[in-house]
This record gives C-alpha cells, sequence and structure tokens, in this order.
C-alpha cells in the first residue's frame, strides 16, 4: 500500500516582489515535488493571481493551507506580514512547520530528511 504525500503549502513573502516570488515559489514547488511531497503552491496559476489585491492573497493563501499538512517557509517569510500570518495559522491549527532556512534553534525537517 503507497503511503498518502503530505499536503505541503509553500508560504514566502509575494507583495512587492511578484515576479521574484513566482521563481522562488516554482524553485521551492520543483525541490519538494522531488522529495515526495504534495504541493500547494499559491502562487501556481500567476496570470490569475497576479491580479489579486492583498486581502485576495490572504483569502486565497489561508484556503490552501487549510487543507495543507504542512507549511514549507521560504527564506524571508519573517518579513512578510501574510507569511508570519500563515505561520501563525499553522501553529494554531497544529500544522507541521518545514522552514528552508533553519531558524535559530530549531531543526530544519526537509533537510535532515534529504541528508
Amino acid at each position: 500500500m503507497k503511503t498518502k504525500a503530505l499536503k505541503t503549502y509553500i508560504a514566502g513573502p509575494i507583495s512587492g516582489m511578484e515576479e521574484e516570488a513566482f521563481r522562488n515559489f516554482a524553485k521551492a514547488e520543483e525541490e519538494l515535488n522531488s522529495q515526495g511531497y504534495a504541493v500547494l503552491n499559491p502562487m501556481i496559476d500567476a496570470k490569475f493571481t497576479l491580479s489579486f489585491s492583498y486581502m485576495d492573497w490572504i483569502k486565497h493563501g489561508l484556503f490552501l493551507l487549510d487543507l495543507a499538512d504542512a507549511i514549507y517557509m521560504l527564506p524571508g517569510w519573517e518579513n512578510s506580514k501574510g507569511a508570519r500570518l500563515e505561520h501563525a495559522y499553522a501553529e494554531c491549527r497544529g500544522i507541521k512547520i518545514i522552514y528552508a532556512e533553519e531558524p535559530a534553534g530549531e531543526e530544519n525537517c526537509l533537510k535532515k530528511k534529504s541528508a
């Protein structure tokens, strides 16, 4: 019997850097897919989502995050109001948090798994 892939939402800074964010999220999606995660990428349909207002992004992100088993925090998430909200929401819901870069004093589950 095949194990169900962990549904993992990607979170990180977007506002003011949408084109760069699209590349960062795509790279993270590729990395996570290669490790067997089922990825929920809020930037997947950039033609549609780039026209979103800030509140549209928040609602869209929280909707996808609600479907997730884990959240993958991209570098710079601490400087993004939306990503901090998603992080806090994940903590409140008991969703597993995976960091692309280790915060001080915490293990990076993803890099540990691939080592």
